[in-house]
């Protein structure tokens, strides 16, 4: 076991030691804006005509805005009721509001009151000849006038309040939810959160967390209509969002919330997704892209992970405006992630109308989701498109035709659907020539006739080309294995190597010896396992173990929280004891986080750049004799271990069926003192498995393998 600690730099303790905005300088900003705010609004309505009509939501939220001035400057000039206003004020809330409006009219009462009463006196001064009852006169015409004033707004108050309940009517109140004792005004922000906050309506702390949220979206419905979002309500939600992952946090729902509460906070800093995503008021149909689309179908993730720019897919879907009946097909035009790389984005358009508006598709912890433009759609069905029509033919599609068409080497076919095919890249002289160097059989014929018919090619031109075929050859550098142990691929530039690896969550490991992409094809070394490319002197020994540390930087424990959820997904690191391990690790910076050795150095550097530099404490995985994991979190964590570390050190693949039927649906995971075993059909005889539940520790499940 080996240990180091680290402390901050001075750089990072001043930056943690700062004490953030004032809130005095604060609202004197506000102040200033809104006052200008205020002088343009009234010049514009001054060039306008009284008769004019203005819209009821603008003249209601000008009336809030007015009311809210008032609280505001009453909490700071009358101390009387600044504790009332801080204790009991709950904007927008109709019991309260009827409540102010009989404190206006007691008030408007009791200036009248107070003003009989100073002119009582001031009459009585006058009676006996006694001077200085000018400045008495004008405290009654103050007193008057105010008492005037609390009786006009408590009447302007009763007037707006009945102006709100038509309005509330007329808004679609369907969009709006009910906890507890709060009514929504702003869910129709986001159809995500009526959905979760419905389910949870009745859990302590809901009504609470519904308030939070719906005061986020005001204040991203406000930025919508601005077309922008100003500095300060950026902040302003910037708090709001912690509060409500904190709130949500507490009550077991964070991963709920988080799904779409994040989107809006992206929104709001980003404008990715562009404000008002999540809408679901709109009479075009539109929703958000996370609202009924949720698809985990291991077909579509399968699709998904091949796709790539210029692909072709077909898609049967179904939307809230249609129901698919046909397969549309799409090229993607585009693949990359989003959202600080925790969605992976891929961009469709049309095959008969490339013009149309965009389609997307979304893939976020495994759920794949597609959405119109930004209104969400569910995926009914979907299927490849093997179409020759590309310039160049990616070395995928070469494969796909060669799986398709060895098997039929030496035999006869119908040459129809073949011949229909190449119809349509008669004009791509490139790809013809691809096609024929590849040497696939009756593929790279068909391409030798169009070349010398539809290019005028000599035989003997085309014959060159095979000759030529060795000097074309990429010399492939590097192997990608991916987190199932398999080979993900090859790549010949260091650049294309990490993009693969960061698309499919790949390791990259460098080849020994010079090796060409055609030599490749010919061994059909996609299919080769990461023991058998050891075996053949192309790799060395790839590394399965993983690294655990466990972290301590209690000095700042928020910042090291954000640092791991910024990168587990991208690294695909573990928190171990979840949820409490989040809980620790948010309020104490204390936790053990598992990953591969690779990415659980590339934690460290990313934590390093930022500043946070933890006391740390690195455990060494116990290992058997033959050098596979003995202890596992889970026992599905210690089956699929089994299974890699079969694939990758010993050279065996475990037949699926035998999963299937053993496995997946044998008996259910062994109790505390009890032991599962499995004997699994292997392309190398039988595989031996044992899984101990020990009952104890972080990882209570022992694996014992071995092959027989």
């Amino acid at each position: 076991m080996t240990r180091y600690a680290k402390t901050m730099s001075d750089a990072l303790k001043e930056v943690v030691n700062e004490d953030g905005h004032a809130d005095v300088a604060s609202a004197i900003r506000q102040c200033k804006t809104t006052t200008e705010d205020a002088m343009q609004i009234l010049q514009k309505l001054q060039s306008m005509s009284p008769e004019d009509n203005l819209p009821t939501w603008w003249t209601n939220k000008l009336a809030i805005a007015s009311n809210n001035m008032n609280k505001i400057r009453d909490y700071l000039l009358v101390p009387s009721v600044a504790e009332s206003l801080e204790l009991h004020e709950k904007v927008g809330d109709e019991n309260d509001m009827k409540k102010l409006v009989g404190e206006l009219q007691n008030a408007s009462k009791l200036h009248l009151a107070q003003s009989k009463r100073v002119k009582t006196h001031v009459d009585m001064m006058k009676a006996g000849n006694v001077k200085g009852t000018l400045e008495l006169v004008r405290i009654v015409r103050e007193l008057e006038n105010a008492s005037e004033a609390h009786l006009r707004q408590s009447k302007a108050l009763v007037n707006h309040m009945e102006k709100m309940n038509e309005s509330v009517i007329k808004e679609q109140p369907e969009h709006e939810i009910k906890v507890g004792d709060y009514t929504t005004k702003h869910f129709h922000m986001c159809g995500s959160a009526q959905k979760v906050m419905k389910k949870h309506a009745d859990k302590e702390g809901a009504e609470e967390l519904t308030k939070l949220q719906d005061k986020f979206y005001e204040i991203e419905m406000m930025a919508m209509n601005a077309g922008k979002p100003t500095d300060e309500q950026i902040s302003q939600t910037k708090s709001l969002y912690d509060q409500i992952m904190k709130k949500a946090e507490d009550m077991g729902i964070a991963d709920e919330v988080g799904d779409y509460m994040k989107m809006h906070m992206d929104s709001m800093e980003k404008g990715d997704p562009e404000l008002g995503f999540g809408r679901t008021d709109k009479d075009d149909g539109k929703q958000s892209v996370d609202e009924g689309m949720k698809m985990n179908d291991p077909k579509l993730n399968k699709i998904f992970d091949k796709l790539k720019k210029g692909d072709k897919i077909k898609i049967k879907h179904d939307s809230v405006l249609e129901k698919g009946k046909d397969f549309i097909e799409y090229k993607v035009t585009a693949k990359n992630t989003v959202r600080k790389g925790t969605v992976e984005k891929i961009t469709l358009a049309r095959i008969d109308n490339p013009t149309s508006v965009k389609k997307f598709m979304y893939r976020r912890d495994g759920k794949v989701t597609f959405a119109i433009g930004d209104m969400g759609a569910t995926i009914a069905d979907i299927k490849e498109v093997v179409e020759l029509d590309e310039a160049k033919f990616s070395p995928s599609m070469i494969d796909k035709l060669r799986k398709a068409y060895e098997p039929m080497k030496g035999k006869k076919i119908n040459p129809t659907p073949l011949m229909k095919i190449f119809d349509k890249i008669d004009s791509n002289k490139d790809g013809l020539i691809q096609l024929y160097k590849a040497d696939i059989p009756f593929v790279s014929t068909m391409a030798m006739s169009r070349l010398t018919l539809k290019h005028n090619m000599k035989a003997d031109e085309v014959k060159k080309l095979r000759e030529e075929t060795e000097l074309d050859e990429m010399d492939m550098k590097y192997v990608l294995i991916n987190m199932q142990g398999k080979v993900q691929g090859y790549a010949s530039d260091e650049k294309d190597a990490k993009d693969i690896a960061r698309r499919t969550k790949s390791t990259i490991h460098k080849i020994k010896k010079k090796i060409s992409d055609k030599t490749l094809d010919k061994m059909n070394a996609l299919s080769r396992t990461p023991k058998e490319l050891q075996d053949l002197g192309i790799i060395e020994e790839v590394e399965l173990s993983e690294t655990i540390v466990d972290f301590d930087y209690s000095r700042n424990p928020k910042a090291i929280f954000n640092a791991f959820l910024q990168m587990s997904r991208r690294l695909n690191l573990t928190l171990f004891n979840a949820p409490t391990g989040m809980k620790d690790l948010q309020s104490k910076g204390t936790g053990r986080i598992g990953g591969t050795k690779q990415n659980m150095l590339k934690f460290m550097k990313y934590l390093n750049g930022k500043g946070i530099e933890p006391k740390v404490e690195i455990i060494n995985e116990q290992k058997s004799a033959t050098g596979y994991t003995l202890f596992h979190r889970s026992f599905s964590d210690a089956m699929q271990h089994a299974y890699a570390f079969a694939r990758v050190k010993m050279g065996m693949t475990v037949d699926p069926k035998e999963i299937d039927n053993k496995v997946a649906t044998g008996p259910k995971k062994p109790g505390t003192g009890k032991t599962n075993s499995y004997s699994l059909k292997t392309n190398k005889g039988m595989l031996q498995i044992q899984v101990y539940n020990t009952g104890g520790g972080a990882k209570p499940f022992e694996l014992n393998m071995y092959s027989s």
